[in-house]
């Protein structure tokens, strides 16, 4: 969590001081930062998730046949908040979630103060 909060603000000075921020680069941060979870989703397969995200699939199948083109952002719209709920079924802690939202919080308001 406290790396999706953080990974704009790191590109972002990362451009400033010369390492150009392209695109790739953005995906290639976000498809890290989704692959970090991997471990802790794959310990437990809930039949809920499976079929939203089974829903998701075949919704991006469903307007990448309508627009006549593959639209990778539309995946990533769609796996990020999948993700990240699963990822919260499997830890299921209210102790670690206020503990990722304090630090989300601090990381925000740092940048915002900034």
């Amino acid at each position: 969590m406290v790396a999706t909060v953080t990974y704009q603000a790191l590109l972002c000075f990362l451009n400033a001081h010369g390492l150009s921020a392209s695109r790739a680069l953005l995906g290639m941060s976000e498809g890290v930062i989704l692959c970090a979870c991997l471990p802790i989703i794959a310990r437990r397969m809930l039949p809920g998730v499976l079929v939203a995200a089974t829903f998701a699939g075949a919704m991006f199948c469903f307007l990448s046949l309508v627009s006549g083109q593959l639209n990778i952002k539309t995946f990533r719209d769609l796996a990020i908040p999948l993700c990240y709920f699963w990822l919260g079924c499997n830890l299921g802690r209210p102790d670690i979630a206020n503990r990722a939202l304090v630090y989300a919080i601090v990381v925000v308001l740092i940048m915002g103060f900034f």
